[in-house]
């Protein structure tokens, strides 16, 4: 009988390659956890700044059609936080109407002064709030707005609405 020489059983994986194959596996986990965490934190901040731009471009667009038919503004009061104008009187009896518009816990409010009736409110989604602004007549034939908005309670994303509308002629 012949001698056979032992042959080793080679078809397992040595504990060093188990370790090495784990480690090279966890590498590539953590960089594809890490690109995932960061993909999804872009989302959230974008999804955010275009919900906000479009809840500015709403309440510009408000604002703008509100001073549409004025003719003639002037400011209010010395912060610049409210300004009056005048725009034809819907009632045939009575030639024009003047309004009050202030920005208002951070809202913005139209109300009627002559003659008398329900206010007007334009405000952003309930999410956002407008932080600061101000409200300026330039001369009588333009009105200057100047709103920061931002989430409710955060420091950031901030976005401002800055516009010089024409009242009137707009000269």
């Amino acid at each position: 009988m012949r001698r056979i020489g032992r042959r080793k059983d080679e078809r397992g994986l040595t504990l060093l390659e188990t370790l090495v194959a784990l480690m090279i596996m966890t590498m590539v986990t953590t960089i594809i956890y890490s690109f995932v965490l960061m993909a999804m934190s872009i989302y959230k901040r974008v999804t955010i700044e275009t919900t906000m731009r479009n809840q500015g471009d709403l309440l510009f667009s408000r604002i703008v059609t509100e001073l549409g038919d004025a003719i003639y503004a002037e400011q209010a009061d010395p912060t610049q936080r409210s300004i009056r104008f005048v725009k034809p009187s819907a009632d045939p009896k009575q030639y024009i109407a003047w309004y009050e518009m202030r920005i208002d816990g951070g809202q913005i409010r139209v109300e009627p002064i002559m003659p008398s009736g329900p206010p007007k409110v334009f405000a952003l989604a309930p999410a956002f709030e407008i932080s600061s602004g101000k409200l300026i007549a330039e001369g009588h034939h333009h009105v200057v707005i100047d709103l920061e908005y931002r989430p409710v309670g955060a420091t950031s994303p901030v976005l401002n609405i800055r516009s010089r509308i024409p009242v009137g002629r707009g000269e």
